[in-house]
């Protein structure tokens, strides 16, 4: 009798092919319960760009919107009409795809889409001749784009008025309101996004010489931001992006969308690192958390920021909920000027990611940083290798660096004194193979993964001196670089010999089309003996 998987089971199974269309597109054929399963999966994200993401190709995406526009209720089409929009009466589909829409996260997408679909409805363009398109403002007359507009307009209604999306990205393109006839469209329709958990904010201008398009642009954004502000107060992640926008004014609005949400875990900060002006949005959205009550932001990152304003330093210091930060080319903290305030607070990090700031790893280490668990950074240097050793020798389990010759022994002397369990670590290319030679005689005892990225200029040798020195338990081992025969024969050995090592993961875009048979047969073998992942 053929066994009969129970039904529980088949979400688990297709929720693994999220992202892989194409596999999933299969499934739905199968039967009505794979189909029934699988479209909403399909259809959650369908405007993705995403690497992960099978891509689609022009046609694809005007087919695509098709479907969508099929799904416009009486509602969106007078309010077409009578924007002199007229589209064919499509046959309803049997799903109501829209309901399936989860996530808005590539605004550009959605509106290629929508090109895609008037030169085929509207000018005959063929398949062919749609994916020879590479640039659409190339391609984008004025009737197309307020043709365009006005869809972008009743789609993201019909979007809102379901009320089904959970992750957003908007910008000063989201939607576009020119008379009063767009503002009454969206404003005497029950809608919302109270089911919003993921907002990422986009503040980017394409620089138009038409001050009147730029006035268009920032009114109907603004409105945008009343609308979301009205709707959403259970948002949990937040992603800001001010890339040189409205000559760097105050958008108030912004800040109070942020300090409304009750349940906020994570908060990310962009600033263009080329802005030579004062963001005047970030640091007002770092200001103002001063004055809230952030009992669940445990997350921020924080890229391109100058903390020379104390005010600005205080409003992120004063989140004592903080337990992750990523500081990237931040600057401003310093001794004479507002280090006493990172020493005052009462944060305890977990996390820290600290990349290519212009102060020194031993502020956050010294302070705010004294029982960190998982530490990245590129600025080991001996004072904040001695604020590790003093201060998470007892508690810090995961490292990631970026190491070269200046730092070697300084970390080499840092990572015997530790409790690791998780050790990253990238080699400049210069010294790749003089750091592997010696590495093995100083990785702790309590070491389970080992991650080495950046393996270029290095050979066997360097590898091998590497394993037969760690006299350690090793379970699980990462290598991003250049794989040969020799290499993979070396990994193999220690396997065999080393019973703990469970998983093997191989990042090798480089030179896996360069494999042949003996590779893809040693390849087999290691693969009988430890769970294997080549990326």
């Amino acid at each position: 009798m053929t066994p009969i998987l129970p039904y529980d089971v088949f979400p688990i199974i297709i929720g693994y092919l999220q992202h892989d269309r194409n596999t999933l597109f299969s499934c739905i054929l199968v039967n009505r319960t794979m189909s029934i399963l699988g479209i909403p999966l399909l259809w959650k994200n369908p405007f993705s760009s995403d690497e992960s993401y099978n891509m689609i190709n022009n046609y694809q995406t005007a087919l695509l919107m098709r479907t969508y526009l099929s799904c416009l209720t009486e509602e969106e089409r007078k309010y077409l009409t009578n924007k002199g929009v007229k589209i064919k009466n499509y046959r309803k589909p049997i799903f109501d795809y829209i309901s399936f829409m989860k996530e808005i996260t590539i605004c550009e997408t959605l509106y290629d889409s929508i090109i895609c679909w008037i030169l085929m409805e509207y000018y005959d363009y063929t398949k062919e001749r749609l994916n020879d398109i590479k640039n659409f403002e190339q391609s984008n007359q004025s009737n197309e784009y307020k043709m365009q507009y006005t869809l972008i307009n009743s789609l993201y209604h019909i979007i809102f008025k379901k009320n089904k999306v959970k992750s957003l990205k908007i910008s000063l393109y989201t939607i576009k309101f020119i008379y009063t006839i767009d503002y009454q469209f969206f404003m005497n329709t029950n809608i919302s996004l109270s089911n919003l958990n993921n907002l990422i904010i986009t503040l980017k201008d394409n620089n138009y010489n038409n001050n009147n398009e730029i006035i268009i642009n920032q009114q109907s954004f603004e409105f945008l931001l009343d609308m979301i502000k009205k709707w959403c107060y259970k948002i949990k992640h937040i992603k800001i992006m001010n890339l040189l926008i409205f000559d760097n004014k105050r958008i108030p609005k912004i800040q109070e969308i942020v300090n409304q949400q009750k349940n906020l875990l994570k908060l990310e900060l962009f600033t263009s690192s080329n802005q030579n002006n004062e963001n005047i949005i970030i640091n007002n959205t770092l200001k103002s958390l001063r004055d809230n009550n952030n009992k669940f932001l445990t997350e921020i990152e924080i890229h391109d920021i100058d903390f020379s304003d104390i005010s600005i330093l205080e409003g992120l210091i004063s989140v004592n909920s903080l337990k992750s930060l990523l500081l990237s080319r931040c600057k401003g903290i310093s001794i004479d000027n507002n280090y006493y305030i990172l020493y005052n607070s009462l944060i305890i990090l977990n996390r820290l990611i600290f990349i290519n700031n212009e102060f020194s790893l031993e502020f956050i280490i010294s302070t705010i940083g004294k029982s960190l668990k998982e530490l990245k950074t590129n600025q080991l240097d001996e004072e904040s290798s001695n604020f590790i050793f003093q201060n998470c020798s007892k508690t810090l389990t995961h490292l990631e660096l970026e190491i070269n010759l200046n730092v070697q022994n300084l970390f080499y002397n840092l990572i015997k004194n530790l409790n690791l369990n998780h050790l990253k670590i990238n080699c400049y290319k210069e010294s790749t193979g003089i750091i592997l030679n010696d590495l093995g005689f100083y990785l702790p005892k309590t070491l389970k993964y080992l991650g080495l990225i950046g393996l270029f200029n290095y050979n066997m040798n360097h590898l091998e001196n590497l394993l037969s020195n760690c006299n350690i338990d090793l379970e699980s081992l990462e290598i991003y670089g250049s794989i040969n025969y020799n290499i993979l024969t070396i990994i193999l050995n220690q396997i065999m010999k080393n019973k703990n090592i469970k998983s093997l993961i191989i990042d090798n875009n480089l030179n896996c089309k360069d494999w042949n048979e003996p590779e893809l047969s040693l390849l087999n073998d290691i693969s009988k003996l430890v769970i294997m992942v080549i990326r």
